[in-house]
């Protein structure tokens, strides 16, 4: 009953789009959707502080711009550029600000540049496993594989559980098995 796999070139996991090569370059072509919603905000708002436009930037086109970069994090100077760009060209909708440069723009409107958020991002991330901090919440013992969790009853019986049957109820919060038992 073994299947073979499909080979593929690209695919899409959790909006992340990744090449055989482990190349982000096809993911970049995501922030058109960034470049719409920057649009969308230049038609809807005829009017625009650096209040107003921090918020709805902040909120509406960042977040397409960021999202899962800690996986896709772009390195070569092209990606980064066509990222940084779409912030670019954002900021130069607030009318007081469009004689002034980027970083002079970025000042006046108190953001930082989309690569000094990811390198900020990343390095906090790293702090964050290096002291352990994704450690607290798992119980000692509990052995995950796959997706599954088997959990002890108390009474030195054992059960497994399916990622698909963890509910409210399901008892994954119960003592969980010495993971020694299962290596």
């Amino acid at each position: 009953m073994e299947e073979e796999l499909n080979a593929v070139r690209v695919e899409k996991d959790l909006g992340v789009v990744v090449d055989d090569e482990l190349n982000f370059s096809r993911h970049l072509s995501e922030i058109n959707v960034a470049n719409r919603m920057v649009g969308l905000i230049r038609r809807t708002f005829t009017t625009m502080d650096e209040s107003m436009f921090k918020n709805l930037f902040v909120s509406l086109v960042r977040p397409h711009l960021e999202y899962a970069n800690q996986v896709w994090c772009p390195y070569k100077k092209r990606d980064i550029a066509a990222v940084e760009a779409v912030q670019r060209r954002a900021t130069k909708m607030v009318p007081g600000l469009r004689t002034l440069t980027y970083p002079e723009r970025l000042k006046k409107l108190g953001l930082p540049t989309l690569t000094y958020r990811r390198s900020r991002g990343g390095m906090i991330e790293t702090f964050r496993i290096i002291t352990g901090v994704y450690d607290e919440g798992v119980e000692d013992g509990c052995v995950i594989r796959h997706g599954d969790v088997f959990l002890s009853d108390g009474n030195g019986r054992t059960q497994h559980m399916s990622a698909g049957k963890w509910g409210k109820n399901s008892g994954v919060r119960r003592q969980a098995v010495a993971k020694e038992d299962y290596d």
